[in-house]
């Protein structure tokens, strides 16, 4: 998108696409009236400003999904990556840490023979369908006997500091929810 003096124009972002703003001096182009821009982003976008040239940039810089296959029992879960989790026995994954998720952080669990368990920390909830776990560390989701069942949540709420984690795609399998 290319803005010169208050007037947008251009396709969507993308990407690695490279979006440049401009405006004229003295243009009241902020919400309160000055010539400020407030920026509110999402993981994948960085801003940087040059004010010798009056240069704002934003790159946005998103990737594929990374997966890992999980062998052990239990493991960390980071936003962004899939897990595939290969183990016969009960596998447990613990939910990203609160201070490093952001609303629209995702995560992907795919369990190909065992079952498994999702954990959570302290403000932490899970929400599948009408199901809503015990908010903190004693609750959870799982599946058990679960072949080939998988989960996609999505970070959507950290209103009053409160993580809430939510399906956008339907569970596949018999989630028990506590």
């Amino acid at each position: 998108m290319s803005q010169v003096g208050g007037v947008g124009s251009g396709g969507g972002g993308g990407g690695g696409n490279l979006d440049t703003l401009t405006g004229n001096t003295g243009l009241a182009v902020g919400p309160d009236g000055s010539n400020n821009i407030n920026i509110v982003g999402a993981g994948g976008v960085s801003v940087s400003g040059d004010p010798g040239t009056n240069t704002l940039t934003i790159t946005a810089s998103f990737t594929n999904f990374i997966y890992q296959t999980i062998t052990g029992i239990s493991f960390s879960m980071i936003a962004g990556n899939g897990y595939i989790l290969t183990n016969t026995s009960m596998t447990t994954g613990s939910l990203p840490a609160n201070g490093s998720t952001i609303v629209g952080d995702t995560v992907r669990v795919i369990g190909l023979s065992g079952g498994f368990t999702i954990s959570q920390s302290a403000n932490q909830q899970i929400i599948i369908g009408i199901d809503a776990s015990t908010t903190g560390s004693g609750g959870s989701i799982s599946v058990s006997m679960a072949v080939r069942n998988g989960l996609e949540l999505v970070c959507v709420s950290n209103a009053g500091g409160v993580y809430i984690w939510t399906t956008i795609v339907a569970p596949q399998g018999n989630f028990t929810v506590v």
